[in-house]
């Protein structure tokens, strides 16, 4: 039976960097590759068949010692890869060696073809968002917090002068973009925002008076 992602080893050796497989069918390669150097980003060595096999190499023996080697095996998951044969002797491969397996959706299918070995698991949906898939298959592999929540701090910090107006005009044009910078990658990164934010970071509504010249007449009164 393989192990949930909880199960995972967090503590490789002294300088050991963690190592992932990614198991995927051939038409889904630019994807792969992808992956692949979003994880070495983030301080993790990715794996894949045929770009990682040295030449004269056994493509059979190459996989069977890197499976061997790995952290953890990564399923990029679709139509193809779950009809694939190779796809399959790989997770047939990582429940052998006790691996964690992490599959990545990159369609909104379902498991036929490998539904025995991935009924169990929490799907990570790269569809959903590359940048939040990865983060996802990082915090499995590290045990570290989902950039979401890492995130928090941060964006408190950012907040801490906009709540002095003395410091920053609320009505300025400086304001407005640096609201709406904030507010768009809170949202577009899965930030946690503090609820006493929400009004401070909310786009502001687009109406406007009907007649601005009369308002600024009585300003001048």
């Amino acid at each position: 039976m393989m192990r949930p992602m909880s199960d995972l080893d967090t503590s490789p050796g002294a300088g050991r960097r963690l190592s992932a497989f990614i198991s995927h069918h051939s038409s889904q390669v630019a994807v792969a590759r992808r992956l692949k150097g979003l994880l070495r980003e983030r301080g993790i060595d990715g794996w894949l068949a045929p770009d990682d096999i040295a030449a004269g190499t056994a493509f059979d023996q190459a996989i069977l010692d890197q499976i061997a080697r790995s952290d953890a095996i990564v399923l990029l998951f679709c139509a193809q890869s779950d009809q694939s044969r190779h796809v399959k002797r790989e997770l047939m491969l990582g429940e052998d060696g006790d691996k964690v397996i992490l599959p990545v959706r990159l369609e909104d299918v379902s498991a036929q073809g490998l539904a025995y070995w991935l009924k169990d698991y929490q799907w990570i949906d790269w569809f959903a968002g590359e940048e939040q898939a990865v983060e996802r298959i990082v915090a499995a592999m590290t045990g570290a917090p989902a950039k979401a929540a890492r995130a928090a701090p941060v964006l408190a910090a950012a907040l801490a002068p906009l709540q002095r107006p003395h410091r920053v005009a609320p009505c300025s044009r400086g304001w407005a973009r640096l609201r709406w910078r904030l507010w768009s990658r809170a949202a577009s990164g899965g930030w946690a925002v503090p609820e006493r934010a929400v009004a401070i970071l909310m786009p502001p509504s687009r109406t406007t008076p009907s007649n601005p010249a009369s308002g600024r007449a009585s300003a001048k009164s």
